[in-house]
This record gives C-alpha cells, sequence and structure tokens, in this order.
C-alpha cells in the first residue's frame, strides 16, 4: 500500500473512533511516509493522547507535531536512543505540547538532555515506573499492560506490584535484577516524573 492509500485508510480509520475514545496508539515503522504522519494530525473528538510507537528509525518527526490537534505525544515503546537531539529540539520547541518518553530508550544522557517542564516520565495510568540503575531509561509500569510488562517477572496485585515467583512485595526505592544481570530500582508515588528527574540529578550521563 502506497503512501497516499496509507494516510486515506488512517484518516478513515481515526474518522470512525468513537467520541469516548482518549488515547490511540499507532505502530509505525521506518518505511512510514510523511504523509501518513500528516494523516496523524487528525485528532478524534475527544482523544488527547497519541503513542505512534516507532519501531525502527523514522523520517524528521516536525509533520506529526507541528500544528498537531494532539496535547500527548507518548512515545513509550518507541526506540529513540539515538534521537535524543532531535526529540530535545522538538520538545523545546512545542512547550505547549506534553511529550511522554518514559519507555522511550534513553540513557542518562539522553534522558538528561530531552528533560523539559513538557516531558513525562510516566503516563497518567502508570503504577509505578522502573529505571535502570546507573543509566536513567525508565519504563513505566501500566496496568493496560497486563502481567509481567516489559518482558519482566512483574505482577500487579492492587496497587502493589509483586516479583519472581516468590510473589516479593515491591516497595519505592527496591532494586532487583533480571536474568540478563540488569538492575532495576522501582519506583512508586503520586510523583513518579520527580522521583525520576531526582535519579537522573545523581547518574553521569
Amino acid at each position: 500500500m502506497n503512501g497516499a492509500a496509507s494516510a486515506a485508510r488512517l484518516e478513515g480509520v481515526l474518522s470512525a473512533v468513537p467520541s469516548t475514545v482518549r488515547t490511540l496508539e499507532r505502530r509505525l515503522a521506518g518505511a512510514t511516509p510523511v504523509v501518513v504522519l500528516r494523516a496523524l494530525q487528525r485528532r478524534p473528538p475527544r482523544a488527547h493522547t497519541v503513542r505512534p510507537g516507532l519501531t525502527a528509525p523514522l523520517g524528521p518527526l516536525g509533520p506529526l507535531v507541528d500544528a498537531s490537534g494532539w496535547r500527548v505525544l507518548d512515545f513509550e515503546g518507541s526506540l529513540l536512543g539515538a534521537r535524543a537531539a532531535e526529540f530535545a529540539e522538538l520538545v523545546r520547541g512545542h512547550p505547549a505540547l506534553t511529550f511522554g518518553l518514559g519507555g522511550a530508550n534513553l540513557d542518562a544522557a539522553g534522558a538528561a538532555a530531552v528533560d523539559a517542564p513538557n516531558v513525562r516520565w510516566a503516563p497518567p495510568d502508570a503504577g509505578a515506573l522502573l529505571v535502570i540503575s546507573g543509566t536513567g531509561a525508565a519504563f513505566p509500569l501500566s496496568r493496560r499492560d497486563g502481567s509481567a510488562p516489559w518482558g519482566l517477572p512483574l505482577e500487579p496485585l492492587g496497587g502493589a506490584w509483586l516479583f519472581g515467583d516468590s510473589r516479593t512485595v515491591l516497595a519505592a526505592g527496591d532494586t532487583f535484577t533480571d536474568l540478563l544481570g540488569v538492575t532495576y530500582q522501582f519506583l512508586q508515588g503520586p510523583s513518579l516524573d520527580e522521583a525520576c528527574r531526582a535519579l537522573l540529578a545523581v547518574w553521569p550521563g
């Protein structure tokens, strides 16, 4: 399907989205043409958040951001590690938009470069946040993901998160190591963004 046809199909989908939908998710691959990004500017009546998960490098994102009808562009699940400088420019150039960058595979240097008042490290539905110790890569834990988010042995139970076969209840500030030897710090509380920023401030880029 060519770019024009893909854009027309997406426009048709967006026009049929029920007015009650608040968040739209759309996976984008590296070959996504600009015309499709422009089609995403069409916002369903009540929707205010789009998650354009970037699964591969994509061209300039200006066509998605500029004059967008969206209030929140959430890049959770995207691969932005090599694009921190570009996103820093986008974030500062569009202060009225909120950029969700938790779960975007940014290291400490990249996260520090893009951080700004209009950056959100944890979406509103996140019950907690995992941060890879020493790097600053942040991964929201959202109950919409179900069990084992991010491929980790975690499970939500009420307002708590359980870890491993022992179903240990994690507390704010706890750390654990996965099977690959990666150590995570578990953050929980009313201000996940500020807790994440506190870690970024002490970990070198």
